[in-house]
Parts: C-alpha cells; structure tokens; sequence
C-alpha cells in the first residue's frame, strides 16, 4: 500500500539530478525553507523508503517538528518548482498559463492587458491546432466587449 510519504519518495526520485539541483537552488537561501529542504535531502539520500531510517537520519540531524506537514509542504514546493520549471515546456501548459493570467487580470478589472494576453492566447492556439483551448478561448473572445 502507498503511503503519501511512498509517493513523495518517488516524486523525488523520478527527478533528474539537474532538476533535483536546480529545485535546492530555487528554494536555497531562506530559512523557513531549511527544514524542508533538508527533508528532500534525507529522502533523496535513501534507496527505498522507509519511515523509521528516515525519522533516524532527520533525528541525529537535529529532529524536525511536525513532519507531516513538511512532508506536505516538500511536496507541493516540488510540484511548484516543477510548474515553474516546465513552463514553457508545451503549448498546452502555455495555453493553462495564458487563460489563468486572463483571468487574474479579468478579477482585477485589467481588461487592455487581458484583451492582449486573449489574443496572444488565440494566435497560440491556432499555430499549434489546439482547437480544446481555442474553443476555450473563442467563448472568451466572445466576451470581448467587456474586455475592452
């Protein structure tokens, strides 16, 4: 049976060792990131989990408090710097990206820089035959009178 802990165990270790490098560089250098980061380290450091090995490699480090919550916090950091770092890896992830920034400029009243975004968004759209996200974006288009 899988535990979260299992799963993040494997999200670590599906990691090249570049990203793994780059993930400590762009969490590196703030405090409240110490105990997570050194949780990642631990996790990295074995070849199969298990809970008791790593509770004696965090204790003889200087214990961590609450480990679940960092555990959780490790994983969503992951998963984040993961979004972050694969960004612009496909059309499909610059489409999700394009339409939430839309959206954020929508709740904040900015509808010039949302009508611009909207029609970088549809020239995307059309370039790279994403006719999901371009359906998606024409029933934004149709909305544009409230966007300009």
């Amino acid at each position: 049976m899988k535990t979260p802990s299992d799963e993040l165990f494997h999200l670590i270790h599906s990691l090249s060792s570049q990203e793994k490098r780059h993930f400590k560089l762009f969490y590196q250098g703030k405090q409240e990131n110490a105990g997570f980061i050194r949780l990642f380290d631990c996790i990295n450091s074995l070849e199969q989990y298990d809970e008791r090995k790593l509770g004696a490699m965090l204790h003889r480090q200087g214990a961590l408090k609450n480990l679940k919550r960092i555990k959780s916090y490790l994983q969503e950091a992951l998963l984040r710097f993961l979004e972050h770092h694969y960004s612009d890896y496909s059309a499909d992830i610059k489409l999700q990206r394009l339409l939430q920034r839309i959206e954020l400029l929508k709740a904040k009243r900015l509808f010039k820089p949302a009508k611009k975004i909207l029609d970088k968004a549809e020239k995307l759209a059309e370039e790279t035959f994403n006719y999901n996200y371009l359906w998606c974006i024409q029933g934004l288009s149709a909305t544009r009178r409230f966007l300009v």
